[in-house]
């Protein structure tokens, strides 16, 4: 078992008046020099684990409940996307070898919007009676996370499905009732085979009613259905309903306001003061700072 150091950025909108400790992470300003009104954090704690991708998975597990709490009790957004942080073993690591994470934010490339069968498409799609389901595509383009991004895309396609009526009968008296319900065969259609099995089938994981009703969803099954939702309620659905000609696969869809280069390696600190977080995210492809490595066997 090692002992891995862990520093992660945070970026908030509350402001961080005071450092203090909760379950064993330490939150402080992540800038030293405006210590009160930064809305970027830092959260530092040692965790204990066979190596340095299990700590990493350990470390944010333990801190996101803490964030949720942090957000509601600000009633401000608390977020992880695009932070960076780093990874050191304290143990067995004399040269004090470190594996850091960087992200920042860059301009997104838009797409363009001056074709005339754009033009024609729009008023296919202003046609739609079904104006919710596309008002939950936008908020689906305009979400940051996976999780919030697939509830969207899902409340789309089952708004595009609508309900049908259904007749039971009691087994007892014999007394029929109708009520309505999914269209499921339809959604079925729209989101295809394999989503659907992921979403709604409990065997299959049933990520839609775990997410609706509550239940954590692992970030890495999220991820793997949200593409395969998109391209088909997007994609293909979509065009085929309404007969759009200019709506295609393109490359990092949905474009949205968050976008970041992002990367990781291993580095060796050049100075002593190159084991904070604070610096080694200015200076990442500084030699004179650090010096890149490949990664170290069993670290």
């Amino acid at each position: 078992m090692n002992t891995y150091l862990i520093q992660q950025k945070i970026k908030a909108i509350a402001n961080l008046g005071i450092k203090f400790d909760s379950a064993g992470y330490k939150f402080t300003p992540f800038d030293p020099q405006n210590p009160f009104g930064s809305e970027q954090w830092l959260a530092t704690k040692e965790i204990h684990a066979e190596n340095y991708q299990d700590a990493s998975l350990k470390f944010r597990l333990e801190l996101i409940p803490i964030l949720d709490a942090l957000s509601v009790l600000t009633q401000c957004s608390f977020s992880l996307i695009a932070m960076s942080y780093l990874i050191r073993r304290l143990n067995d690591n004399a040269s004090n070898i470190f594996y850091l994470y960087v992200a920042q934010d860059r301009k997104t490339v838009g797409m363009p919007f001056w074709e005339k069968g754009q033009l024609a498409d729009l008023e296919l799609l202003l046609k739609v009676e079904n104006k919710v389901a596309l008002h939950y595509l936008r908020e689906s383009n305009n979400s940051s996370t996976a999780k919030t991004r697939l509830a969207m895309l899902v409340f789309a396609a089952e708004a595009f499905a609508g309900q049908k009526q259904k007749t039971r009968e009691c087994p007892d008296c014999g007394r029929k009732e109708t009520f309505s319900t999914s269209n499921r065969e339809l959604l079925a259609e729209i989101v295809g085979p394999e989503a659907y099995d992921r979403l709604y089938v409990k065997d299959s994981g049933a990520l839609r009613h775990k997410l609706v009703h509550g239940s954590v969803v692992p970030d890495k099954d999220i991820v793997e259905v949200l593409g395969l939702v998109y391209e088909k309620v997007v994609l293909e659905y979509l065009p085929r309903l309404c007969g759009l000609k200019t709506v295609h696969k393109i490359v990092a869809a949905p474009r949205s306001f968050t976008s970041f280069d992002h990367g990781g390696l291993f580095v060796r600190p050049r100075q002593q003061d190159a084991l904070e977080l604070q610096i080694v995210e200015q200076n990442w492809n500084k030699p004179s700072v650090l010096e890149p490595l490949d990664p170290p066997a069993g670290y």
